[in-house]
């Protein structure tokens, strides 16, 4: 393999020809060429020969530092996904205002432990980070304020019975 200025590798097709070594030898033994050799003596054989014979492959340069493109933070799924996730609290907030018997319990469960869960992640991994935790600490708090309006109304509040209409 060689290599030129903008840090490509290239890799020879070996030429095929007489003497390739493909196919079975004279005496009827196996041959020993290697599958390259042998692709490429059968390729020339069907196509003919080809005016470049080499492949370029691109050596991955996928460099993660602070200083890097794909290092800064807004750049990498640690900002975005905690980011987004902020939708889910917009939206239990903007439930406030739903009547108590359309909250449903089983949603608000998950939304008040999926943020008390990733609050305490968010705490523990390394780095911290703080948007996942802000966003995590502001679902557990709404999660946990609809689960006791729900409660308050169906357990907690007096039903007043509304009196029949005579005809």
């Amino acid at each position: 393999p060689s290599s030129n200025a903008s840090g490509c590798s290239h890799v020879a097709i070996p030429q095929a020809g007489a003497g390739s070594g493909c196919g079975p030898l004279r005496d009827g033994s196996p041959s020993v060429a290697s599958p390259v050799t042998c692709l490429s003596s059968y390729v020339q054989s069907q196509c003919g020969p080809a005016p470049n014979h080499r492949v370029a492959i691109r050596k991955p340069s996928l460099v993660l530092s602070a200083s890097s493109e794909l290092g800064h933070p807004r750049r990498q799924v640690h900002f975005w996904a905690p980011t987004f996730k902020w939708g889910i609290s917009i939206a239990n907030v903007a439930d406030f205002s739903k009547p108590p018997e359309k909250i449903s319990y089983p949603q608000q469960v998950a939304v008040a432990c999926t943020g008390l869960i990733w609050s305490r992640y968010s705490t523990v991994i390394t780095p911290k980070n703080w948007n996942l935790f802000s966003v995590n600490v502001t679902m557990a708090g709404t999660g946990l304020y609809q689960l006791a309006r729900k409660t308050r109304h169906d357990y907690f509040s007096e039903v007043q019975e509304v009196p029949a209409k005579e005809r």
